[in-house]
């Protein structure tokens, strides 16, 4: 549209010419007008296509044809949109989900894709230049709902790779029609609401305390037990010291007879003692002269 534009404007500027006077300057003018002319439509014919890329042809607003990577040439009343045919990423933030549970899991997920050249008319005609938006983006995170939801919350982190697994098998079946190919799908990171983390944190901060509990009845019960060990260690000492004792004292008590008694008895005096006192009627132990020392003339 705005070469057309220009074009009537420099047409109008070439009929202008014939009012300048014949010669040199006319010609001059008419030069300039045809030389704006011719470049304006080789600049508006003239495509470079990029490899990797593929220019669609619309011709006023209508998807006509398409070319290939390198020059290319189009009628100056056309116009091209590029479609980039090499594999590209998008990234998706916070993919929202369920648990089993009904738990929120949040997501980040990452794609690789890419668009076959042949049809690349077909895509932007019967879905739109926003073809990405409108395929992929609720595909995507519909799919990871639907396989988020067969686990428990506390196993969707150790069946993330078969949930990625599931969604992307899903969501290239679904875009194989298109010709929209996912090279790859990868689950970045995986996180739930504060609420249950905060839980996941309580309780392992009560797991850890009852673990710290059981080894504190664990380390009391074994000073219990040594310190019962140690008590009964003492009675055995003292049963068997008692045990000799009272043995000792049967042995002795058997062995003490009349003459053995006279004989200790005889031994507990001084050598000094010459008079000894004894109960009355228990007889004299020794004959009472025999204290008496010997009077020398």
């Amino acid at each position: 549209m705005v070469w057309i534009v220009l074009m009537v404007v420099l047409v109008g500027a070439l009929a202008a010419t014939k009012l300048v006077p014949r010669g040199y300057l006319r010609l001059s003018a008419v030069s300039v007008v045809v030389g704006l002319m011719v470049l304006l439509t080789a600049g508006r014919s003239i495509k470079v296509i990029k490899a990797g890329e593929v220019a669609v042809v619309r011709t006023f607003g209508d998807i006509t044809g398409q070319r290939g990577e390198g020059l290319g040439m189009i009628a100056p009343w056309q116009t091209i949109h590029r479609e980039s045919i090499r594999v590209q990423s998008a990234r998706f933030e916070e993919v929202t989900a369920f648990s089993a549970e009904t738990q929120d899991v949040f997501a980040t997920i990452e794609i690789n894709y890419r668009v076959e050249d042949r049809a690349v008319q077909d895509l932007l005609r019967n879905v739109g230049e926003n073809w990405f938006d409108v395929l992929i983006d609720g595909r995507l995170q519909n799919f990871f709902k639907e396989e988020t939801v067969k686990f428990e919350t506390d196993a969707v982190a150790p069946n993330r790779e078969t949930i990625r697994r599931a969604t992307q098998q899903q969501l290239s079946a679904s875009l194989e029609p298109f010709s929209i190919e996912i090279t790859e799908l990868l689950i970045v990171n995986v996180t739930f609401s504060p609420e249950y983390i905060q839980s996941i944190e309580d309780k392992q901060i009560a797991t850890q305390n009852a673990l710290k509990a059981v080894e504190e009845v664990a380390i009391t019960r074994a000073e219990a037990n040594k310190e019962r060990e140690r008590a009964r260690g003492v009675r055995d000492a003292t049963v068997i010291e008692a045990e000799g004792v009272e043995q000792a004292n049967r042995l002795i008590n058997s062995s003490l007879t009349p003459e053995v008694l006279q004989y200790l008895a005889i031994n507990q005096f001084n050598d000094d003692v010459t008079i000894a006192l004894v109960p009355s009627g228990e007889g004299l132990l020794l004959d009472p002269s025999s204290f008496v020392s010997p009077i020398e003339p």
